[in-house]
């Protein structure tokens, strides 16, 4: 067996016991979605062609309720996406669920996972790769992109630095009502190469 499907696979295998283990604080769980999306989608890359005729097993309805269910302990769960970032200008933007996302991935993980443990690796590689390629890549990508401010800033040491707040709040900067704004709580040398502060 090759590497990147071993490496794939224990990915694979992180980020499912990771979505059906119990959520622990919003901010570790937000720290281990970006490390372990980014692992993810780096071994995708990697995975080889194969074909196979090997469907994988179907995930239990309930099973992926419980997982949608447990992805509720995020700083956030809604945000605005585009479907196609290469229609310009833009088309309307929609609201997507960071829940699921998430449990979507962890569905198409698990059905391929599933393969793999049985001795099924072919199937499984086709399955990670159609599914990578169809659908979970956009789900990851959709993912990481409006928690990049949050996951990317925040940590415990941090906690006193820097804060999502309502517009209006923050007299450097104007915004429309509704928006939200990284503003500093207190002075510091933490500053956003985006922003300036």
């Amino acid at each position: 067996m090759s590497k990147p499907i071993e490496q794939f696979a224990d990915a694979a295998r992180s980020f499912c016991r990771w979505a059906e283990d119990e959520p622990k604080d919003s901010t570790s769980e937000a720290r281990t979605a970006r490390r372990l999306l980014a692992e993810l989608y780096l071994r995708a890359i990697d995975l080889p062609e194969v074909s196979a005729d090997t469907d994988a097993p179907t995930i239990d309805q309930k099973q992926y309720e419980s997982i949608f269910k447990r992805f509720g302990a995020f700083p956030f769960n809604y945000y605005s996406e585009c479907f196609n970032p290469l229609v310009v200008p833009p088309e309307e933007p929609v609201t997507s669920d960071l829940a699921d996302d998430l449990a979507d991935i962890w569905r198409d993980l698990k059905g391929g996972l599933l393969l793999y443990d049985s001795g099924a690796i072919e199937a499984a590689v086709w399955e990670w790769r159609f599914n990578f390629s169809a659908h979970w890549a956009h789900h990851a990508c959709g993912a990481l992109y409006p928690g990049f401010p949050i996951w990317s800033w925040y940590s415990p040491s941090q906690n006193s630095r820097c804060a999502l707040i309502s517009a209006g709040s923050d007299k450097r900067n104007s915004a429309r009502k509704g928006d939200t704004l990284w503003v500093r709580k207190k002075p510091s040398r933490f500053s956003s190469p985006s922003t300036g502060f």
